[in-house]
């Protein structure tokens, strides 16, 4: 929107929320982005900061003892959100951030990733990475999210039989 539409950006600011990767805060994938007269070209926009320089930021948690990377789970996701490799982690954010009284996942059915996702069918479907980053990254982060939420009041329940009994209890 930032990049088709930057007269509604600047008009209508104050009414919204950019919700952004945490770790890449202009996140847009453009060649240029012209906004307030300033111009920026994609490799400073998309720059990535390592998740470890928020480590004593009081609006995330990160894990930096995790072993393939720094995993982690923001508190207030107008500072912006931790990515796991799947959009419910994102959702599960924004519903703690928007003071959720208990968080519950449904059809995170990560097991059955090689199979055609709800909307999709056998002839006419993408590829999925989640099988590369299920155990690396994924579970570990919703295990990390289900026990901070859960120390703040918020618990979070899996209601998914299929990937049901890869996560820690939370």
């Amino acid at each position: 929107m930032a990049t088709t539409h930057p007269d509604i950006m600047q008009t209508y600011h104050h009414a919204m929320r950019v919700l952004y990767p945490v770790d890449r805060p202009w996140g847009v994938k453009s060649n240029k982005l012209s906004f307030n007269k300033l111009i920026f070209k994609k490799k400073l926009l998309n720059k990535k900061i390592p998740l470890s320089y928020f480590i004593n930021n009081p609006n995330f948690i990160i894990d930096s003892d995790h072993k393939a990377a720094d995993i982690g789970v923001s508190l207030n996701i107008t500072h912006g959100f931790v990515e796991a490799g799947t959009v419910a982690y994102v959702a599960a954010q924004l519903a703690f951030s928007r003071q959720a009284a208990s968080i519950h996942l449904y059809g995170i059915d990560l097991l059955n990733s090689k199979q055609p996702r709800f909307y999709e069918n056998k002839n006419n479907s993408a590829p999925s990475m989640l099988s590369k980053v299920l155990n690396e990254r994924i579970v570990p982060s919703f295990n990390l999210l289900g026990r901070i939420y859960q120390s703040h009041g918020v618990p979070v329940v899996n209601h998914s039989p299929i990937s049901k009994s890869l996560f820690d209890t939370f």
